[in-house]
């Protein structure tokens, strides 16, 4: 399991930064011109996914190395984001690397921020 996790992370981290750069860099720019608002953000709210994606990975990748696929499991009832939130504590408490585990929930706060900024946007698109 835990392979396959590091694999699909592996796959998952160059589009998600990718991602990233893209709505930060490009898309809350091209943001400033009215007529491109709702494409913009909806685009940044769609990128946010890929990235969301890729930090789930990371969390489960995070659980099933440091407590099995049993937290997996339990973390993905948890109405399916507790893999990232469990991967955190086995970071911090399994490893003590807390660095890390501040990095994934510092991306996750990003990630749903850009998601809200996503939304945001597409609310300030004029009216045709």
């Amino acid at each position: 399991m835990y392979t396959f996790l590091e694999t699909c992370v592996r796959w998952t981290e160059i589009p998600a930064w990718v991602a990233f750069y893209g709505s930060v860099l490009l898309l809350l720019p091209l943001s400033i011109f009215k007529r491109l608002r709702n494409f913009t953000g909806h685009a940044i709210m769609s990128l946010t996914l890929l990235m969301g994606l890729h930090l789930w990975f990371l969390g489960a990748a995070a659980t099933v190395s440091a407590w099995g696929t049993f937290w997996l499991i339990v973390g993905i009832l948890m109405l399916g984001v507790g893999p990232l939130f469990i991967g955190m504590l086995a970071l911090a408490i399994h490893y003590g690397a807390y660095a890390d585990a501040g990095l994934l929930l510092l991306s996750f706060v990003v990630v749903v921020g850009l998601r809200f900024v996503g939304a945001w946007i597409a609310t300030l698109a004029p009216e045709r």
